[in-house]
């Protein structure tokens, strides 16, 4: 039998603020990651940006890429 999965992850963020320690942060998956779902399993969970320091200040986008199995 084969299966075959049509359906994309559903991804939940939220957004958060951190504070530099030492002149750095670093933030996981985990910081943001709200619930994310696949009906097949998620293989991983990839932030574009993890390391913020003081060139950083101020408001950041960081993409979330969800990848099912």
């Amino acid at each position: 039998m084969i299966v075959i999965d049509q359906q994309s992850p559903e991804l939940a963020c939220v957004n958060i603020n951190v504070t530099l320690e030492n002149g750095l942060a670093v933030i996981t998956e985990d910081d943001i990651d709200n619930g994310s779902y696949d009906n097949c399993g998620i293989e991983s969970i990839e932030l574009s940006h993890v390391e913020f320091t003081e060139d950083d200040l101020g408001s950041n986008t960081v993409i979330m890429t969800v990848t099912d199995v």
